[in-house]
């Protein structure tokens, strides 16, 4: 058994995946098992892989590549790394992102000392001027890790998230085929519900390529949404199963609308409306989002349009100035 597994699916990032590939192959940590899944990329991705890997010929043993016939999608590409996975931890990174070479090892070192079933780390969003630090830190993190993730005040990437193997196994269905948006908060949201024993490290390890046009969350369009309402379900759906409900399902869905609203066109903004109406009320108690988004969560669910609009444009304004 290796003491980590990292799942790493390829599709068109040959103005990336180089610096992903060599910070992985750098890490300080022994017994890494790499799985390179090649989702019927079209471009020279897999050329540079290939040619990356000769350079370390020390780690040929314990990398694997997949090849899928054609492309399937972000969710199809991490169910087969995750099949023939063997690691004692699981963690995924995305071939555009890359790490700190000593991740892996400082991330695993924890678990193994604290028994975690989860460790987690704070990152960097990565933008064409500047790397911008995101943390992570919550408080009783044992205690609320679930209401972190639902709320989205612990970002719901799988990248930043060493996981026991034996946690993945209880999901059964891990990921779903077809919804590749939101694949990652469709899992992180359910693991989240079996993980008792939680760490986390105060330092940025991984690097959150945010200059990636092509990236599944910078390509908005109609499927996305209908992802989205369906991780949404399937998310509700596990819960109601292992008879949850709580104020917590109720801010998921709110940041769910909030997201949804945001990113959809105004001829389906009546049916996002619609959705699961109950949880409108929590709108300000809601914990996840500022105060500004709150305004603009509850102007947008009531139809004054042009107040959210308002605001994201400032928001956008100040952003681009920053970024």
């Amino acid at each position: 058994m290796y003491k980590v597994s990292i799942i790493i699916p390829i599709y068109n990032v040959e103005r990336y995946i180089e610096k992903c590939i060599r910070t992985l192959m750098n890490q300080s940590l022994d017994d890494i098992e790499y799985i390179f899944v090649n989702d019927a990329s079209t471009d020279k991705s897999m050329d540079i892989l290939n040619s990356l890997l000769e350079l370390f010929p020390s780690n040929k043993s314990c990398i694997r590549i997949i090849n899928h016939d054609n492309n399937k999608g972000l969710a199809a590409a991490r169910n087969s790394g995750y099949k023939v996975a063997s690691g004692e931890y699981i963690i995924c990174c995305d071939s555009d992102d890359y790490v700190s070479l000593d991740m892996y090892k400082k991330m695993y070192e924890v678990a193994k000392k604290e028994d975690a079933d989860v460790v987690y780390c704070d990152y960097y969003g990565v933008y064409k001027k500047k790397n911008i630090y995101y943390t992570q830190y919550k408080e009783n993190i044992n205690k609320n890790y679930l209401k972190y993730i639902l709320c989205g005040e612990i970002h719901n990437g799988l990248w930043n998230k060493l996981v026991k193997k034996n946690i993945w196994d209880k999901l059964g269905n891990l990921f779903f085929e077809g919804i590749n948006m939101w694949e990652d908060v469709l899992v992180s949201t359910r693991i989240a519900f079996y993980c008792k024993r939680i760490s986390y490290i105060p330092e940025a390890l991984y690097y959150y390529n945010q200059t990636n046009v092509n990236a599944y969350t910078k390509k908005w369009n109609n499927n996305s949404v209908e992802n989205v309402i369906s991780a949404m379900n399937i998310i509700l759906d596990f819960y109601k199963e292992h008879k949850i409900s709580n104020e917590y399902l109720m801010f998921f869905i709110l940041r769910s609308k909030f997201l949804l609203l945001t990113h959809c066109s105004n001829s389906i903004k009546d049916k996002i409306r619609s959705i699961h109406t109950e949880a409108n009320e929590y709108i300000f108690k809601f914990p996840g989002i500022t105060f500004t988004n709150k305004i603009e969560l509850w102007c947008t669910i009531n139809s004054f349009e042009y107040v959210p609009i308002f605001i994201r444009y400032i928001k956008e304004l100040i952003k681009n100035f920053i970024r």
